[in-house]
């Protein structure tokens, strides 16, 4: 099989080093299977899907080319709205204009724009094991009459726990720090022993991590947490996954289900980030494995 060119898009520093090391992993993890890997930051592509600044992973930049030189693109992040790294508005704009070009992509394209905030988080509600959830909306004193005495109040669309609250169920409290388009949800406190973030792959199990928040943090981000590592998954997780994944009318190719040991926490089908930083060397292989296969089947199709 031929080697492919492969064109990561997503967030890069200046001066040039990757956004985060899961990033690098992956791209390196490419290259050395001998495909072309190169990188670009949204902010370098322009309307007319011309980067003008590319990398290769060791930051040697390259002049600038079309993005359809490319045989596949492989989004690493996407913004959500507000981000400080790129506009989600002009991701968007860019994101239309490759699909309107046919340039294959893992995920496709497609998938940003299927589910692109939370919202599916009401329309699942009583299909899966969520927490109880309602638009932050009147009339709020009956939709916090049926929450718990702790609640969290978070964006539509956000995303690295960015504008996530937890809060009193109080009327006062609640209507005093909405702003813009947010949801309100139960908390769950089982999330303080640990997040478990499985990834699927074509709707199958691949690996899994836990994320365990440091004490009295009620946040499981990277940045909120006290340890991150590879986890194997109990059966019952992995069945409450796989019902996740198949709930989702996607055509997102990877996904990754966030949950506490009985509960779904989130779903991420666009840029799911893959933390190849904690898994170890065999894991990872198996990831580029899947990732490789998924880049060439997009060139395929």
């Amino acid at each position: 099989m031929r080697n492919l060119h492969i064109t990561c898009i997503g967030y890069l520093k200046r001066p040039f080093s990757f956004y985060d090391i899961d990033d690098e992993v992956l791209a390196k993890g490419l290259q050395a299977r001998g495909h072309d890997v190169s990188l670009c930051d949204w902010n370098d592509i322009t309307p007319t899907l011309r980067a003008t600044r590319r990398y290769d992973t060791s930051g040697k930049e390259f002049l600038s080319l079309p993005l359809d030189r490319a045989d596949a693109l492989l989004f690493l992040e996407s913004p959500f709205r507000g981000s400080p790294w790129a506009s989600r508005e002009s991701v968007y704009a860019l994101l239309r204009t490759i699909a309107q070009e046919g340039i294959p992509s893992v995920n496709p394209v497609s998938s940003f724009f299927e589910h692109p905030d939370k919202r599916y988080c009401l329309s699942l509600q009583g299909k899966l094991p969520l927490p109880k959830t309602f638009l932050a909306t009147e009339p709020l004193e009956e939709k916090l009459a049926v929450l718990g005495d702790k609640i969290i109040l978070k964006p539509v669309d956000g995303g690295g726990g960015y504008g996530v609250e937890l809060l009193d169920n109080d009327l006062a409290k609640v209507r005093a720090r909405l702003s813009g388009e947010q949801l309100l949800q139960d908390f769950i406190l089982d999330i303080t022993q640990g997040e478990r973030s499985l990834f699927f792959f074509d709707k199958q199990f691949t690996y899994a991590i836990i994320k365990r928040p440091r004490p009295g943090e009620y946040k499981s981000n990277e940045l909120h947490c006290e340890s991150v590592e590879e986890y194997l998954p109990t059966s019952r997780e992995i069945a409450i996954g796989e019902k996740a994944v198949r709930a989702m009318a996607t055509t997102a190719q990877v996904q990754r289900v966030d949950m506490t040991p009985t509960t779904i926490m989130e779903i991420t089908q666009d840029c799911p980030g893959t933390y190849t930083t904690y898994i170890c060397e065999q894991t990872r292989q198996r990831l580029i494995d899947e990732f490789e296969k998924l880049l060439r089947r997009a060139c395929e199709e």
